[in-house]
């Protein structure tokens, strides 16, 4: 139902069926989607969803370092700026629990 109403507003006939494209097609089927599910599931049987899910910051900086590096994409300051805070940010929370003080509880409980 879902392909159905994905493909019903296309013209499909605008789509060149090129061995290249085919070959692009399938790895973002297959290593892009499938693969890098089999990975989250596995890293989630391994670790506390928390603190692998933190990681998916990680994608824009992936993607504008990648533009960097293959389409010489220029990166500004203010997005060198930013990806030093998520990198830090992501650091801090990934430390572990013994490293990182303890909060003091939200709301104190007072008996009597």
């Amino acid at each position: 139902m879902l392909l159905a109403s994905a493909i019903a507003p296309e013209d499909l006939s605008a789509t060149v069926w090129t061995p290249r494209f085919l070959l692009g097609l399938s790895y973002l089927s297959l290593i892009g989607t499938a693969l890098t599910f089999l990975l989250w599931f596995v890293l989630i049987r391994e670790d506390e969803v928390s603190r692998i899910s933190t990681f998916n910051f990680l994608v824009p900086v992936f993607g504008l370092a990648l533009g960097a590096l293959l389409y010489q994409e220029t990166v500004g300051w203010v997005v060198g700026a930013g990806i030093l805070v998520t990198l830090a940010g992501l650091a801090i929370v990934s430390l572990p629990d013994r490293l990182v003080s303890p909060r003091p509880p939200a709301v104190q409980v007072v008996e009597g």
